[in-house]
């Protein structure tokens, strides 16, 4: 899998599946402490804290993100990537 950058190793705190880059899907910018990342396996929304690691979302930051369109577009796009690779 290519990525776009390179961040410290880690895993999905949904499905526990490592991490070592992501990919900016929105605005090409390096990914910064703060922002959401989605897993590409099992596509739990999660966030990048200080130390560039995924960690759950608050209870904030979950509500901010279930209302952003940009991440419900994401969500349907793994819904339909997960569908199509399923038959």
């Amino acid at each position: 899998m290519r990525y776009d950058f390179l961040v410290p190793s880690c895993a999905c705190p949904g499905c526990g599946v490592p991490l070592i880059g992501a990919s900016n899907v929105w605005d090409g910018d390096k990914p910064q402490p703060g922002d959401a990342s989605m897993c590409i396996k099992c596509g739990i929304i999660s966030v990048f804290d200080a130390g560039m690691k995924l960690r759950p979302p608050t209870k904030k930051e979950f509500a901010k993100l279930s209302r952003d369109g940009r991440v419900q577009q994401m969500g349907m796009a793994h819904t339909a990537m997960r569908k199509d690779t399923k038959q």
